[in-house]
């Protein structure tokens, strides 16, 4: 028998309750849960190459050239950070690199596609970075066991989400 994990946000993002992520790619992760060299196996009968979102993202944003290439790789370092991060935070981090894909759509180094691909994976990444983030702050807070625990998660959380 098979075991198939699959998370309330996951079945969120599939359904359409919420667009933070890629509704097919998940969906593609719940079937091959744990079973990568079966995906390899029916990717090759497709004739279709793998690639990983990491490696796309790369190589848009090496085309985006040099001129948006380090906005963007500091973006997606914002996004890899452990310490809270503040929803407005995430916000300019965006507004910073949707400026630099612009830029790069006007100039020619990406076409409108893949502006649109690079601004999805991007923010993709950075809200997910920021629920992560919390979530830990959270998981810490709870572990001190404070008598009031409960207020101080709270208080935490809406500090650290909240500008």
């Amino acid at each position: 028998m098979v075991v198939v994990r699959y998370s309330a946000s996951k079945v969120a993002l599939v359904t359409g309750l919420h667009d933070f992520g890629d509704p097919a790619e998940e969906l593609l992760n719940c079937v091959y849960q744990d079973r990568d060299e079966l995906l390899t196996q029916d990717a090759a009968r497709l004739q279709l190459r793998l690639v990983s979102k990491d490696e796309e993202l790369a190589t848009l944003v090496d085309k985006g050239g040099p001129a948006i290439a380090p906005q963007l790789r500091a973006a997606l370092r914002w996004a890899e950070r452990a310490a809270p991060a503040r929803v407005g935070a995430a916000k300019r981090v965006l507004g910073g690199v949707e400026k630099r894909l612009k830029e790069a759509q006007n100039s020619k180094k990406l076409a409108k596609d893949e502006v649109e691909q690079v601004k999805k994976i991007l923010a993709e990444k950075i809200h997910t970075s920021v629920g992560t983030r919390n979530e830990s702050l959270a998981l810490e807070v709870g572990k001190e066991r404070d008598p009031e625990w409960r207020r101080l998660l709270m208080r935490k959380l809406m500090e650290s989400v909240l500008d």
